[in-house]
Formats: structure tokens, sequence, C-alpha cells
């Protein structure tokens, strides 16, 4: 059973309002298995599913990112981990 999600309100956002000239880290993940618990960060931070499938809990709700998906996370956004 997969869980209904509601669209969420979508913002245009710019590079320069994001980086705002600064650094930025780009981390590449090839997980099979993986479970992280509970956190949340500073910075901004995002995900693009390549292959595969994986549940993430976001706001308390249980999300499935599947393969083409992208998902972007503010400095403000609630916690969230993986399942």
């Amino acid at each position: 059973m997969q869980p209904v999600i509601n669209a969420p309100e979508i913002a245009t956002a710019r590079e320069q309002q994001l980086f705002n000239g600064k650094n930025f880290h780009v981390f590449i993940y090839n997980k099979t298995e993986s479970i992280s618990g509970l956190h949340q960060h500073d910075y901004y931070e995002f995900t693009l599913v390549l292959t595969g499938r994986y549940f993430q809990e976001i706001n308390g709700k249980r999300v499935l990112l599947e393969r083409g998906r992208f998902c972007f996370y503010s400095v403000r956004f609630a916690p969230s981990k993986f399942l």
C-alpha cells in the first residue's frame, strides 16, 4: 500500500539564492541498504534517485521515492530519515 501524498507548493529557486556565491559539496551514494536516524541539517540537501526506490520519512509521512524522483530539502525543512 503506497501512501497518498498531497502535492506540495512548489516555488522557483535560483542558483544565486541557494548558494549566494559560496562553495557547495556534492556527494553521490550507492546504497543498497541504509537506515539513517532522524536528522536535520543547517544546509540545503537534495536527493535524485538514479535507480531503484526507497521510502523516506518526511515531516512524519512515509514517502516512496522511485527512479527519476528529485527531492529538495531546505534548511528550514523538518527532520527526515531514510527507511
